[in-house]
C-alpha cells in the first residue's frame, strides 16, 4: 500500500496485499517496463532469501517516533492558539498553508499520472511507444526489401514522426511534474524554516508557554534541549509515560493559568486537549506493555492490539501523523508477538541492548582514541573486560 491509503482513517479496512520474496522478485523483473508510483517502491531484488516476516519489531524506536509526535502535536496546539502569536508569524503559516496545499495537490496529479491506470498520462505514454515500435518495425521492413520509396513508407513515416512528437511532449510533462514537485517541496521547506526562526525567536523569552512546558518536564527529569532538535530519547519517553498523568495535570493548570488575552481556544477547549493527550499516551503505554509481557497468551494478544488500535484512531481523530511506525505498530505488532510468543516474547528482543552496546562502545572509542594501533585498542579493551 502506498502512504496516501495506509495513512487514511478507514485504513483499518484496507489491509492491502503483503509483500512476500517472490512478489518482490516477480515486481523486481517488471521494474526495467515501469516508472514512478508503478514500480511499488522495488527497484531491484532482494538481496537475500530471508522470509519478509522474519524481522522483530522495533519496540523502542516505536516508543520514541510516536511519544515524539505526541509531544510535538500538544506543542504545536499551545503554539498556535493558547499563546499570542506575532503577526510575522501569523502570515508565515499562513503562506505555508496554501504552499502545502499546492504540494499535495501536485503530488497528486502526478501519482495519477504515474499510476498505470487506464486514461492515465504512463498509460498513455506506453500506447504511443507501443505503436511507434510498430511504425518503426514496419518502415525497417520495407527498407530491407527496398521497397522504402512508396507512398505506403512516407505515410509511415510521417505517422511516426507524429507519434515521436507525441512521445516527447509527454515525456516533457512528466519532467514538469517532477520540476514542479521538487520546487514545491524546496518551497514549503524554506517555509517551515522561516517558522521555525520565527518560532526560536519567540523561545528565547522566559515567559513564554514553550519555556514553561520544558520547565514542567524538567521537574521529571525530562530535558528536551539536551537531545538533537529537541527530540526526546526513549528514556525520556518512558518517563512521561510513567507520569503521564500528574504532568498533564500540572500543564493542564499551567495553560489555564498562562493563557493570553487573545487565545482563540475557551477553557474546555485546553481541558479536552491535554486529557486528550493524557489518554492517547496511557493507551500506548498499555500497548507497549502489553508488548512486553513474557510468554505471552492469546488474552495478552487481543489486549495488546485492543490498546494500538484505540492508540492509533484517537491520533488520526486528533490529526496526529500516524507515520510508519503508527502504521506498522497497528499492523504488524501483535503478528511479530505471536511469531515470538514460542520463545517467550517480544520483551527481550527490543532495542535496548543495541542501543546500551552503541553507548558502551562509543565510550571504548573515545577513551582509547589515542592508541595508535586498532590491535592495541582491542588488547586494552579485553585486559580491561577480562
Amino acid at each position: 500500500m502506498y502512504i496516501d491509503e495506509w495513512k487514511r482513517h478507514d485504513h483499518k479496512n484496507l489491509d492491502g496485499i503483503r509483500w512476500t520474496l517472490q512478489k518482490l522478485v516477480d515486481q523486481a523483473g517488471k521494474c526495467s517496463n515501469l516508472e514512478g508510483k508503478a514500480r511499488m517502491g522495488v527497484r531491484e531484488e532482494p538481496y537475500f532469501d530471508i522470509p519478509v516476516a522474519r524481522y522483530i519489531w522495533p519496540i523502542l524506536h516505536t516508543l520514541s517516533g510516536v511519544g515524539n509526535g505526541i509531544l510535538d502535536y500538544l506543542i504545536d496546539m499551545i503554539e498556535s492558539e493558547n499563546q499570542h502569536i506575532p503577526a510575522k508569524e501569523v502570515h508565515i503559516k499562513r503562506e505555508l498553508h496554501e504552499l502545502e496545499k499546492l504540494y499535495k495537490e501536485l503530488q497528486t496529479a502526478r501519482n495519477v499520472w504515474d499510476s498505470g491506470n487506464v486514461g492515465s498520462g504512463i498509460d498513455f505514454m506506453k500506447v504511443h511507444k507501443k505503436e511507434l515500435q510498430r511504425l518503426e518495425t514496419e518502415m525497417e521492413r520495407l527498407e530491407d526489401i527496398r521497397d522504402h520509396l512508396n507512398k505506403s513508407y512516407a505515410n509511415l513515416f510521417t505517422c511516426a514522426e507524429m507519434k515521436k512528437e507525441k512521445v516527447a511532449e509527454l515525456e516533457l510533462q512528466r519532467s514538469n511534474m517532477t520540476t514542479d514537485v521538487a520546487g514545491a517541496s524546496k518551497a514549503v521547506s524554506k517555509k517551515k524554516e522561516n517558522v521555525a526562526s520565527c518560532r526560536r525567536a519567540c523561545k528565547c523569552e522566559s515567559d513564554l508557554m514553550y519555556t514553561g512546558v520544558d520547565l514542567i518536564l524538567q521537574k521529571y527529569a525530562i530535558t528536551r534541549a539536551a537531545n538533537h532538535g529537541g527530540v526526546l530519547n526513549g528514556g525520556d519517553i518512558k518517563k512521561m509515560m510513567t507520569n503521564t498523568s500528574t504532568i498533564m495535570a500540572e500543564l493542564k493548570q499551567y495553560l489555564l493559568d498562562t493563557k493570553h488575552k487573545n487565545c482563540i481556544k475557551p477553557d474546555e477547549g485546553i481541558i479536552e486537549l491535554c486529557d486528550s493527550v493524557e489518554w492517547l499516551l496511557l493507551l500506548l503505554d498499555r500497548a507497549l506493555a502489553m508488548l512486553h509481557v513474557e510468554d505471552p497468551v492469546e488474552a495478552d494478544f487481543e489486549k495488546a492490539q485492543k490498546y494500538i488500535d484505540q492508540a492509533v484512531a484517537k491520533m488520526r481523530k486528533l490529526d496526529i501523523s500516524v507515520a510508519v511506525k503508527g502504521h506498522g505498530a497497528s499492523k504488524h505488532a501483535v503478528e511479530q508477538m505471536r511469531h515470538t510468543a514460542q520463545f517467550g516474547g517480544l520483551f527481550d528482543s527490543n532495542e535496548l541492548w543495541g542501543k546500551q552496546y552503541h553507548q558502551v562502545g562509543y565510550r571504548l572509542d573515545m577513551k582509547f582514541r589515542n592508541r595508535g594501533s586498532t590491535v592495541r585498542k582491542a588488547q586494552t579493551r579485553a585486559t580491561e573486560n577480562a
